[in-house]
């Protein structure tokens, strides 16, 4: 069925491709007579856009996807405002294109909103480069030349900056690694054999919660090793890898898992779900780090967690 559906899907994308090309861009293109048939275009087009743009997320990265399609909207636009915007209306233009970029995009936003969320900005820029290009027709006003610099550099900083900003926020609930919040009282945790692993008090603790099967997590773990490296002989900090057990890792050695894999920072495993709750981790890898007094100070990634050491020690 979901076969089915993709090749149909794939149909109407070259259809109304093949509609907008005839259109606009071949010589068998006609004088369009109808605001109707003017409308119906602008939608399609719209439509056809998202439909190539939009896997840029999965191809390239969002950040392009982003960049590509702000620019993209922003020509249409202008191209559309251009030569409909007397006959149709530029309001009417704007509604049509708008409206052909929410047929795809904004309806799955809105029913999978949470599930979406990462892929928020980029939808956002589209539209902001669809605003861009009514600027770009008006340029000729002051108040259009601003707008149309200011919408050019929010681009420009979500594709540098703020998509990491944003995905920062999702993956570790804060737009910065700077938090502050009381950690638990009490961490409970196992050694290889299964005996209690107490944290040592009055010490910056820095924990790295994992488990089997996250690339993610042994892409970092060289980094982390390197940082138990560097300042396992200093007495004011100590390390700890933690594994969170999935269903799968329950099957697994984690001990030999990372020994083998020539990791030799200290590790244990938390049979408390709990913690993750009380920490408030809900992506892997995530670098935690509590200050003398077991006050979470810290929570993000190991680059960004490297540097927070550094600035401690």
């Amino acid at each position: 069925m979901k076969a089915i559906i993709f090749v149909l899907i794939i149909l109407l994308i070259i259809s109304a491709t093949a509609i907008v090309i005839a259109f606009l861009f071949t010589p068998l293109r006609r004088k369009i007579t109808q605001k109707y048939e003017a409308g119906i275009l602008l939608v399609t087009a719209a439509l056809v856009l998202e439909c190539f743009v939009s896997p840029l997320r999965g191809f390239v990265d969002m950040q392009t996807a982003s960049i590509v399609g702000f620019f993209a909207y922003l020509f249409v636009t202008w191209y559309f405002l251009k030569r409909f915007g007397q006959y149709l209306g530029l309001y009417q233009t704007l509604v049509c294109i708008v409206l052909g970029q929410l047929l795809l995009t904004g309806f799955t936003h809105t029913i999978y909103f949470q599930q979406t969320l990462i892929s928020l900005p980029d939808f956002l820029m589209h539209v902001l480069g669809i605003f861009a290009g009514y600027f770009f027709y008006n340029r000729k006003s002051i108040l259009h030349k601003v707008n149309l610099s200011v919408s050019v550099l929010i681009i420009l900083f979500t594709y540098f900056y703020g998509y990491s900003l944003w995905m920062h926020n999702l993956d570790f609930g804060s737009y910065s690694s700077e938090v502050y919040y009381k950690g638990p009282s009490h961490i409970t945790l196992l050694d290889r054999n299964a005996n209690g692993f107490v944290l040592k008090k009055g010490k910056i603790t820095v924990l790295d919660f994992w488990f089997v099967g996250c690339g993610a997590c042994m892409n970092d773990f060289p980094e982390f090793q390197k940082l138990y490296t560097d300042y396992k002989k200093d007495p004011n900090i100590q390390f700890l890898s933690v594994n969170q057990p999935y269903p799968r890792d329950m099957e697994v050695d984690r001990f030999k898992y990372l020994t083998d894999a020539g990791f030799n920072f200290p590790m244990a495993v938390t049979p408390d779900t709990g913690l993750i709750n009380n920490l408030k981790i809900s992506v892997y890898p995530t670098v935690i780090i509590l200050d003398t007094d077991g006050n979470v100070i810290f929570k993000g990634n190991i680059k960004d967690a490297t540097a927070k050491v550094k600035e401690l020690l």
